[in-house]
């Protein structure tokens, strides 16, 4: 927990492997569900998002559908607002980040 005064907030963070691109979109949409989820069981306030991958290059096309849906979806469009951070990074199983792009 951040002490008072403290400039951090609390993050979400959800992490998984990727495959197979062709069901990317699908996967989206249930990532999207998910953190609406948690954010319906969460304290009000301001949140970050972070969405970790292990596979193929897909940060900007999964930024592309977040967006999409938030643009049809209320719900969560009012939860990206409140993001003050939101981003998709791809790395490697070694860690090394091979790409990154906002949710925003």
């Amino acid at each position: 927990m951040p002490n008072e005064g403290s400039t951090i907030a609390p993050t979400i963070a959800i992490a998984t492997d990727i495959v197979d691109l062709v069901q990317l979109d699908d996967f989206v949409g249930h990532i999207a569900e998910q953190s609406k989820v948690y954010r319906t069981t969460c304290r009000p306030g301001e949140y970050m998002l972070l969405i970790s991958i292990i596979g193929k290059r897909c940060a900007e096309r999964f930024a592309v559908e977040w967006r999409r849906l938030a643009n049809i979806d209320t719900v969560l469009a009012e939860y990206t607002r409140n993001l003050i951070a939101a981003d998709v990074l791809v790395g490697t199983r070694e860690g090394v980040i091979l790409e990154t792009s906002s949710l925003l």
